[in-house]
């Protein structure tokens, strides 16, 4: 999960595609992440993971491991919450 956070600053929108699996992929291609990211404001450079809780869930009938990671940068800190399907494909994105 911590890798998919790297992957968003500095956005690396092809390096997060290659980590989803399908139907989030196909969501990421039609919505821009970029234009997401832009509401967030300036981070400045990433500076650490502050806390992580995970949890196992199983969502239509898939096991699924959601974490919410908090990551301090520069400029303020961004709470993700991040889900992994049953193969560590990223299967949800939420950012605030």
């Amino acid at each position: 999960m911590e890798d998919v956070i790297l992957d968003v600053f500095p956005l690396d929108e092809q390096g997060i595609i290659q980590r989803c699996d399908e139907k989030m992929a196909q969501s990421l291609k039609e919505n821009s992440l970029s234009d997401a990211l832009k509401q967030l404001g300036e981070l400045g450079d990433f500076q650490r993971i502050t806390s992580e809780r995970y949890v196992e869930v199983k969502q239509n009938g898939t096991i699924c491991v959601v974490g919410e990671i908090v990551a301090l940068y520069q400029n303020r800190s961004v709470t993700y919450t991040i889900t992994l399907d049953e193969n560590y494909q990223l299967a949800g994105l939420y950012m605030k």
